[in-house]
């Protein structure tokens, strides 16, 4: 198997990571949140893919060789917001203490400087680019693959050849910008044909194979319309075309691999990890890259986001208050206010599914110091879906957790130590993660009497089934996955999840969503707190 050289597209990236996750800060009030969701990304790449050399690219400007072609490439774009312009170059000074090549170049974009290592690097390489961007589709070959950021941060679609075909019926990967030239591109403001949409493109290009050859045989093209439109735009269309064709020479750039074979995390990466309050950054990378001799790996203490010290969504906005957000499939878009004010429509809400597409059971993994689980918190997407069950003891206004498992990403963990159980507590205030957990009045009370605000709980079986069932005698999660599942089940995670989503499709049948999304689940914590404050009595 040849060795895989991963080529980021660095700005489409940290955009994606921007929009995905809530806004993070560091105690200096630093934006970090996108370079946060980045170095996430990253590190699952190399996990996933291997590779054996990287290199991240960036865009240096709008100002291209294709604004001074066309004067409106790109113009319908709205300036970049400001908590992320910041990001870039911090984005790329991490990936450079990494040693992780980061590159722009004046006159081109970053897909031309990806462009350039897809075809020009050694061609006994596999060529594994990442992007939210289709025009690098183009790129696909017989040893170039394109990982496709569909959504977030997370939801990535491998294309090679074959699957490019399949989506495209039939095209060849390089007639992308032929399609574009007759269809153009409105996220790129690329003016292509008007009136000639996706559908007619792709009938023309398959029947012709090229602009070109549409328009040296417009006389034999079926409409009227059609004819006049084609007739009338041809220079556009071939303007269209090389706007949307990524150039692939482009110049100075060192194309020996060497220049890009990963290597050992030096001390650098560690202290810009801290700077930015990552620290938890530095031992994961480390674990995958390595590290020079003698260095500490800087693992102490705990990031912004372990601890909780995030700058959230601005005005309260947890996903429960956004209106109905689930914990079992994507919701619709949805608009993000950010600290500033504005509004930004979001083309996801951000949360792990963990139905439809369940990660096979991992092996428990045991927590017991708060550092254990610092390192486990920080590795988890912000946005990601997380399923708990916490056993409590003790009386008002003492109650504490004595023990608790978590289901994050297919992994389940069991926390027993006073350490990790109370991090875990902080981490229920303070994590924007949407959850899902059983007997949640029970969470509320001991929370409370922790000083804690237990954020984003948007399931509660017991709830569910009371409000599914209430002549039920007792609603035990081993006493529900035998009436829901007809099974004798162990009361872990995986159990949760499958009687919360046998029970949500009973409420949903019964037309008792609204009732339990709107009036039992905000209600928990009304009386936990009821519970707590006590009801003093008339003697009189």
């Amino acid at each position: 198997m040849a060795d895989k050289f991963l080529v980021i597209d660095g700005s489409s990236l940290i955009h994606r990571a921007f929009f995905a996750l809530p806004p993070l800060t560091n105690r200096k009030g630093q934006h970090t949140g996108a370079v946060y969701g980045f170095l996430r990304m990253f590190h699952k790449l190399l996990l996933d893919v291997k590779p054996r050399w990287v290199v991240a690219a960036f865009d240096k400007s709008r100002k291209t060789f294709r604004s001074k072609l066309f004067a409106d490439y790109k113009g319908q774009r709205k300036p970049t917001p400001p908590e992320l312009k910041e990001q870039f170059p911090l984005c790329m000074e991490v990936l450079q203490a990494m040693g992780i090549p980061a590159l722009e170049m004046d006159d081109y974009e970053a897909d031309d400087i990806i462009g350039t290592f897809a075809k020009k690097a050694d061609p006994s390489v596999e060529v594994y680019i990442v992007t939210g961007d289709r025009d690098e589709l183009q790129l696909i070959d017989g040893r170039t693959r394109v990982m496709y950021t569909k959504k977030g941060i997370s939801d990535i679609k491998l294309y090679d050849e074959a699957a490019f075909m399949e989506d495209y019926e039939g095209l060849a990967p390089l007639q992308l910008i032929d399609l574009k030239g007759l269809m153009g591109d409105t996220s790129d403001n690329i003016p292509g044909v008007p009136g000639v949409g996706p559908k007619t493109a792709l009938k023309l290009i398959a029947e012709y194979g090229s602009v070109e050859n549409v328009l040296d045989h417009i006389d034999e093209v079926k409409g009227k319309s059609l004819k006049e439109k084609l007739a009338g735009n041809q220079e556009q269309a071939l303007l269209s075309k090389e706007l949307a064709t990524i150039y692939t020479d482009v110049p100075n750039l060192d194309l020996a691999l060497d220049a890009y074979a990963l290597k050992p995390l030096e001390d650098k990466a560690r202290q810009k990890m801290l700077e930015l309050e990552f620290r938890g950054f530095f031992q994961q990378f480390g674990q995958l890259m390595g590290t020079v001799p003698g260095l500490a790996d800087g693992s102490e203490g705990a990031s912004s986001v372990a601890k909780g010290e995030t700058a959230g969504l601005s005005g309260n906005q947890d996903a429960a208050s956004q209106g109905e957000v689930s914990l079992f499939a994507p919701a619709e878009n949805h608009t993000q206010v950010f600290q500033d004010g504005t509004a930004v429509e979001v083309p996801e809400n951000g949360m792990s599914s963990l139905f439809g597409t369940v990660v096979p059971a991992a092996a428990v993994k045991q927590i017991d110091t708060a550092g254990q689980w610092q390192e486990e918190a920080v590795a988890m997407d912000a946005a990601g879906a997380v399923w708990f069950i916490a056993e409590t003891a003790g009386e008002i206004p003492n109650l504490q957790f004595v023990s608790a498992r978590l289901l994050y990403n297919g992994q389940e963990y069991l926390l027993g130590g006073p350490e990790a159980l109370a991090a875990f507590t902080r981490w229920l205030g303070s994590a924007p993660n949407p959850k899902g957990t059983a007997n949640s009045k029970e969470v509320f009370r001991t929370c409370f009497c922790q000083n804690v605000e237990p954020r984003n709980i948007i399931e509660d079986i017991t709830l569910a089934a009371y409000l599914d069932d209430p002549g039920r005698s007792g609603y035990a999660l081993t006493d529900l996955a035998w009436h829901y599942l007809g099974q004798d089940r162990t009361p872990d995670c995986h159990t949760l999840v499958r009687v919360a989503e046998t029970v949500r499709k009973s409420l949903q049948d019964k037309e008792l969503m609204k009732l339990y999304k709107e009036i039992e689940l905000p209600l928990a914590p009304v009386l936990a707190r009821m519970e707590l404050a006590g009801v003093t009595a008339d003697e009189k």
